[in-house]
């Protein structure tokens, strides 16, 4: 009995093998089939599997693993809508991750400098160009290239003897390239771009303390999330710096950067002078002239040509053509405003002095020197300067500031051409222990339609990027306590002045310091900080959520914005008659009609009053932007204003029908000819009804004289038209009101010219609750021409 029931149990165990090993088998044997299968799926099968495995989607996080602040957080919280992304995407990115771009030439490397002004070293590749090399310096008197041939075994000695020595600080570069072909197009043939970097021997009198590197890199017209959106590995970058064990340096993100403008000029006067549009400067002297007299070396860089930048002649005052033909002219202006050198700035008028009339209409973005973008050039400069500032012990710190304008246009897209320069340029300041670097934007994008047409877009541009490359051995020079009020203030309400104050607080000569100076971002800032206090101007929006109170559009938003375009519209009326006194040619501008309201915020300022920020749309879908500032009390008159108006297009320009009409108020009209252009005055009731109102009319006089109405229920629109050509009317309007207002003071007196219409005024309840009454009287008289 035990051997039966042994036998019986050793079946037992077997059978379980025998079993284990077939499932194992065929499981392998399905598996494998499964595998092969996949590999012979045909396309269609392919597709389907597409369809239902979903793709991985970018999620844009805004956060660089960046020193946690401390303390209490702003009371400011950025005003944010839940479709803000989704928007973006939609308008500038549908669907797709940045597109890497690359210059399709490739590139050849002739010679390479090393060292500096005063101690340079030339080597030349053995026979580059066969026989011949050419190299392009500068003419001084007038900005061109002058070519000259030089044989190849003697390159290096002509480099070093001719050009290095008659070269300038201020254009510290030169061009080489091969001598047998006979066009000189930079953009076309592989050009190198030669530049010797700047590293000014220090004046005795000054300490030998090497003092801390100040790198300033702008980026016009990118916000602080189309930065997120644009440039990945450059936040890559930031990340791996933050969390990096081995790193020297963090990199700081303040969100709450508030732009006083939407204009690159309001962010460069705060940014070198301190002034915003409403205060004082906080200094006497401009940050370049304070780097200077503490014995700084200045290098001012910008990727147009300053010949056609608007915001350098602007600021420099480079307006006569002295100084457009004669690098030595500018050279002597620039000097007295604490310039030492443009770097490679002249280098993108070369574009216009050398190429073709096609390749002229290259952007910065599509500009490609040797296989290399523009851009690069440009990072690559300050890289080498600072290099050379930081081996050279006699060398003078360097201020640096340079510009770059690729966000300047209408697609969003062409900063993402930055991005491997940027990563790389930002890696390399990183490891740059005494200098401090800071990227930062004027304001987001001002040409595309997600700002134009959408509120998300609007509070994303007054809301441009600031980052900082705090090395932590300068985090120590600074010590302990600045390095903690600057980690804070990550999450406080800033502006450009606070920028500007840190800036000069680095080179503050510590005797005259004192605690109640403002150190800018070194200094605590206040968690209660509001927009009231960073003096914005009347057209910009705040970035705090409720500060600037969105509105429902209504009737009273109707009557603001009729002003509005009553005083445009007499704008238009005022060049119309000086055209026709001056004899001028007339081409036909339309009278703007109001047909529809968007984007409406108001916010409350100073002494009481307040600013309307309305979006009208008027006929042939054109859009203007006015502000409109009036008092909030309830005193009859108003005091209603017309601070600003712009109008908003969907690209940099538009095109005009009249070169005596105002670009931004003219509207162009599509059916009349020049010849019977008077007519469009003339016809007035053909424009039919303004927000949807009618318009009534009482005739005055002898049907020439009409005062026009458009009753918005308890308020009321006036205008008068002078429809003939006999002369111009006088009129003088009054009221007798109750419980009503006015825009202005009564009576109203104007004067209107012969086939011309002029906004009047308006009456509007003083209290809602009770409408109050009005009743007119004109008188008028007309002059005889």
């Amino acid at each position: 009995m035990p051997r039966i029931h042994l036998r019986r149990k050793a079946i037992f165990y077997l059978l379980v093998i025998v079993i284990v090993i077939l499932v194992v088998f065929n499981v392998l044997r399905w598996d494998n089939r499964v595998s092969l299968d996949k590999l012979t799926v045909n396309s269609s099968m392919k597709r389907l599997i597409q369809k239902l495995v979903p793709k991985p989607k970018r999620v844009l996080t805004f956060e660089i693993g960046r020193p946690k602040p401390e303390g209490k957080p702003s009371v400011c919280q950025f005003t944010q809508s839940d479709g803000l992304e989704l928007l973006a995407e939609n308008y500038l990115y549908p669907g797709d991750i940045p597109v890497e771009k690359k210059c399709s030439e490739t590139s050849t490397i002739i010679c390479a400098i090393s060292g500096s002004f005063g101690s340079f070293q030339v080597s030349c590749e053995h026979n580059p160009c066969s026989s011949t090399v050419k190299v392009g310096s500068l003419i001084k008197e007038t900005g061109q290239i002058q070519w000259e041939d030089v044989n190849s075994s003697k390159l290096e000695k002509f480099i070093q003897e001719f050009v290095l020595k008659n070269l300038d600080e201020m254009y510290p570069f030169f061009y080489l390239k091969c001598g047998d072909t006979t066009k000189h197009n930079i953009a076309s043939q592989a050009t190198q771009l030669v530049s010797v970097p700047l590293a000014i021997p220090i004046n005795t009198s000054h300490a030998t303390k090497k003092d801390i590197n100040v790198n300033i890199l702008f980026l016009n017209a990118v916000s602080r999330r189309h930065f997120y959106r644009s440039l990945p590995k450059t936040i890559a970058a930031f990340r791996n710096i933050n969390l990096n064990p081995k790193s020297t340096s963090n990199v700081l993100d303040f969100e709450l950067y508030q732009a006083l403008g939407a204009t690159s000029q309001e962010t460069l006067l705060g940014f070198v002078t301190g002034r915003n549009n409403n205060s004082q400067s906080t200094t006497e002297k401009t940050l370049l002239n304070h780097f200077k007299q503490t014995g700084y070396q200045t290098l001012w860089q910008n990727d147009k040509c300053w010949k056609s930048d608007v915001d350098f002649a602007w600021y420099f005052g480079i307006h006569n053509s002295n100084i457009q033909n004669n690098l030595e002219n500018l050279k002597v202006k620039l000097t007295s405003d604490n310039i030492d050198s443009l770097g490679l700035t002249h280098s993108s008028c070369v574009k216009y002095v050398e190429n073709t009339e096609e390749n002229n209409k290259l952007t910065n973005w599509q500009i490609c020197i040797n296989g290399r973008f523009q851009h690069d050039y440009f990072l690559d400069y300050i890289g080498q300067s600072l290099s050379e500032v930081n081996k050279n012990p006699s060398s003078r710190p360097l201020f640096s500031l340079t510009s770059l304008s690729l966000g300047k246009e209408k697609s969003g897209r062409h900063i993402q051409v930055l991005d491997n320069s940027l990563a790389t340029f930002v890696t390399k300041m990183a490891a740059d222990k005494n200098t401090i670097t800071i990227l930062i934007s004027d304001h987001g994008n001002t040409f595309d339609m997600f700002p134009v047409q959408t509120m998300e877009g609007q509070y994303e541009q007054y809301n441009p990027f600031l980052f900082m490359v705090l090395p932590t051995f300068v985090a120590w020079r600074l010590g302990e306590s600045k390095k903690k009020i600057i980690l804070n203030n990550q999450l406080k309400l800033i502006s450009i002045s606070d920028i500007h104050n840190m800036a000069l607080s680095l080179v503050e000569n510590q005797k005259h310091s004192n605690e109640s100076h403002d150190h800018g971002l070194f200094t605590e800032i206040d968690a209660n900080r509001n927009c009231a206090h960073l003096h914005l101007s009347s057209s910009s929006l705040c970035i705090c959520d409720g500060w600037d109170s969105m509105q429902q559009p209504n009737t009273f938003h109707s009557i603001i914005a009729e002003f509005a375009l009553g005083r445009l519209n007499n704008l238009i009326a005022n060049q119309y008659t000086n055209q026709k006194t001056q004899e001028a040619p007339f081409v036909t501008c339309e009278r703007l009609k109001g047909v529809l309201l968007r984007n409406i915020s108001q916010k409350r300022i100073e002494n009481g009053y307040i600013i309307t920020q309305i979006d009208i749309y008027v006929q042939n879908n054109e859009l203007f932007s006015v502000n409109v500032k009036w008092h909030g009390d309830n005193s009859p008159a108003m005091e209603m204003a017309l601070v600003n108006y712009k109008r908003k297009h969907s690209d940099v320009e538009h095109n005009s029908c009249s070169t005596y009409i105002d670009r931004d108020l003219c509207v162009c009209h599509v059916k009349l000819k020049e010849s019977n252009s008077a007519k469009i005055i003339l016809n007035w009731k053909k424009y039919g009804s303004v927000f949807g109102k009618r318009t009534k009319v009482d005739n005055r006089h002898n049907h020439c004289l009409y005062i026009l109405s458009r009753d918005y229920g308890v308020s009321t629109v006036f205008e008068a038209a002078n429809m003939c050509n006999d002369g111009e009317y006088n009129v003088r309007m009054n009221f007798e009101l109750e419980n009503m207002r006015t825009p202005g003071e009564l009576p109203v007196n104007v004067t209107i010219p012969p086939m011309s219409i002029e906004f009047l005024t308006f009456v509007m309840p003083l209290h809602l609750t009770n409408p109050g009454t009005w009743e007119y009287e004109v008188d008028f008289s007309l002059n005889i021409k």
